[in-house]
């Protein structure tokens, strides 16, 4: 039984360790964004950079997103003059470090769209127990909208 004096200061504990958040979110995204697709395209491409903030490697593992069926990371590689697109199974962003993904580089895959989305919309990025928020817009390369959302 706890002695009653106690109690006050384990109920404070417990509040305390239920406002702490189960997994810290070690990323943010600086100009995230996705590529608008034609009407019916069942994928389209997004981009940022993706940045750990802690001084451990974050693994990217398993990304989703409600708004999509599936969510890979793919690179692009130039082959014998022809460029090829692959998926990367596993990623990493080093501790303090960056992982970029932009055009004919390291992008993600959003891959059978549940809805059609238009320049205006946002899409919800689940990965490594962070969620972010990315524009769709026609085409932002070359622009730098400083964009950087997470939860």
């Amino acid at each position: 039984m706890l002695r009653p004096s106690i109690v006050p200061t384990v109920l404070a504990a417990l509040a305390v360790s239920a406002a702490v958040p189960a997994a810290a979110c070690d990323l943010t995204i600086e100009q995230g964004w996705v590529r608008t697709a034609p009407p019916g395209a069942p994928v389209m491409a997004g981009y940022g950079v993706l940045k750990a903030e802690g001084a451990a490697t974050v693994a990217l593992g398993t990304m989703t997103s409600p708004q999509f069926g599936a969510v890979e990371l793919h690179e692009t590689r130039e082959q014998d003059g022809v460029a090829r697109m692959r998926r990367v199974d596993a990623a990493e962003v080093p501790g303090r470090g960056e992982l970029r993904l932009e055009p004919s580089g390291g992008h993600l895959m959003l891959m059978r769209p549940m809805k059609p989305l238009a320049a205006g919309d946002q899409v919800e990025l689940r990965v490594a127990g962070c969620t972010f928020t990315l524009d769709v817009r026609d085409d932002a390369a070359g622009t730098d909208q400083g964009h950087h959302h997470h939860h």
